[in-house]
């Protein structure tokens, strides 16, 4: 093989190692909604689709996605004559108070209790996928994937999605033994830069309590939720207490409570020279 041919076979290899890194950076995107996919329907998972009773599910505790526009979907479901797109369930043991949890479809059961309260009965019945032999990781990844996709999402439920993923993302990364670092692949699943899901964190894992009640109820956007949650934790209860008096929180508020702390250094030099002034005593 001449010197020629050699250059021009190794530019030839070049080019198509330069595609397959750019099909697979392409294909990376989605990874992770693959697997948790995949793992959600592990061999061990059995599933049915029926028709099943509203009072057989049992509301899921861990579901933290608002349920909003009800009366909307009702009107929706009334007009179509039904459910149109089948809920996620799993099986319950034997002698629990509800045959099913529900997995996935909160809206939608919602709708239907409501609609046969007030007197629809026809709406009783409800399609649905049985999961059968779930774990607790599965259930959550179902409950994460139907969810993530469905809606825009508010600002509160991104981060206590955030939440739920920054602990299921590693058990998927040591059992899948998936390359990359838990921040990339959860930015690539909630589809948001990894500086955002560093303000997730952040408001999720320091934002007081009561404070982050007031964030579900978007009495405090992100902005003013994260800088408070940057706060510590006295001074946010100061916050608190702001709220309590007037009935609201606002940047105004942030900005009184910063303005009165001392600038750094500014106490220890207050301290020393009080401590000056103070006169002796024999």
């Amino acid at each position: 093989m001449s010197i020629l041919q050699d250059a021009e076979l190794r530019e030839v290899m070049q080019n198509w190692q330069q595609r397959l890194k750019g099909d697979r950076t392409m294909a990376r995107s989605f990874s992770i909604m693959d697997i948790m996919s995949d793992a959600s329907k592990a061999e061990t998972v059995t599933e049915t689709v029926e028709k099943i009773s509203i009072w057989d599910i049992q509301p899921n505790q861990d579901n933290f996605y608002q349920l909003c526009n009800i009366e909307q979907l009702k009107s929706s479901i009334y007009a179509m004559g039904g459910v149109q797109q089948n809920i996620v369930v799993t099986n319950l043991p034997a002698g629990e108070k509800f045959k099913y949890k529900l997995l996935a479809g909160h809206r939608r059961t919602l709708a239907c209790v409501e609609l046969v309260q007030e007197g629809h009965k026809e709406f009783e019945l409800i399609p649905a996928v049985i999961k059968n032999h779930a774990t607790s990781d599965e259930e959550e990844m179902l409950l994460l994937m139907t969810n993530s996709t469905q809606r825009e999402l508010s600002d509160y439920e991104k981060v206590i999605q955030h939440m739920k993923l920054k602990k299921l993302i590693p058990k998927l990364k040591r059992r899948d033994n998936i390359p990359g670092k838990v921040r990339s692949l959860e930015a690539e699943f909630m589809n948001v830069s990894q500086s955002q899901i560093g303000i997730y964190n952040t408001i999720g894992t320091r934002l007081e309590a009561d404070l982050m009640e007031l964030f579900a109820k978007d009495e405090i956007g992100i902005s003013l939720a994260y800088e408070i949650a940057k706060l510590s934790s006295v001074d946010q209860i100061k916050l608190i207490d702001v709220y309590l008096q007037n009935g609201r929180l606002t940047d105004e508020d942030y900005k009184q409570l910063i303005n009165k702390k001392p600038i750094e250094g500014q106490l220890k030099i207050d301290t020393i020279e009080s401590k000056e002034n103070v006169p002796e005593t024999s």
